[in-house]
């Protein structure tokens, strides 16, 4: 096994990206403003959706793949774009959720049926509220 130094990384990342025509900046950080309007606005759609689907995983036992829908798809890609905030319980909660969507559609691996229900459970369980006084630079 050879080891790269993050430089040689760096550099075959940067070759990979102009092969692919990706221009990502993965330095980017959504404003935590922008994540926290994010969630307040989907977290309810979201959190009854999968509030259903780890009920009915921890009833059956068994694994289960929705279809994946509109509304479904327009969830995931909210919580996606903004898991890279720089508030990092927000960031870790929008991941959370996110990936918890993404299992329900198969696209992402599932675990033990009962570990996942567990898992959703915990990603919504608490709803998040911002430190007002971090989040508004002090001002109320």
């Amino acid at each position: 096994m050879a080891f790269k130094t993050n430089a040689q990384l760096e550099t075959e990342l940067r070759a990979l990206d102009a092969l692919l025509d990706d221009n990502y900046d993965s330095d980017r950080l959504t404003s935590d403003y922008e994540a926290y309007e994010v969630y307040k606005r989907n977290f309810g759609e979201a959190s009854e959706f999968l509030l259903i689907y780890a009920d009915m995983l921890a009833k059956t036992g068994k694994p289960y793949v929705v279809e994946e829908s509109e509304k479904i798809r327009r969830l995931i890609d909210a919580f996606d774009s903004v898991s890279n905030c720089s508030d990092v319980l927000l960031a870790t909660t929008n991941f959370m959720i996110a990936h918890s969507l993404k299992q329900a559609i198969g696209e992402a691996s599932q675990n033990i049926p009962y570990t996942y229900a567990a898992f959703i459970i915990e990603a919504i369980k608490y709803q998040y509220k911002p430190n007002y006084k971090e989040f508004n630079g002090g001002n109320q």
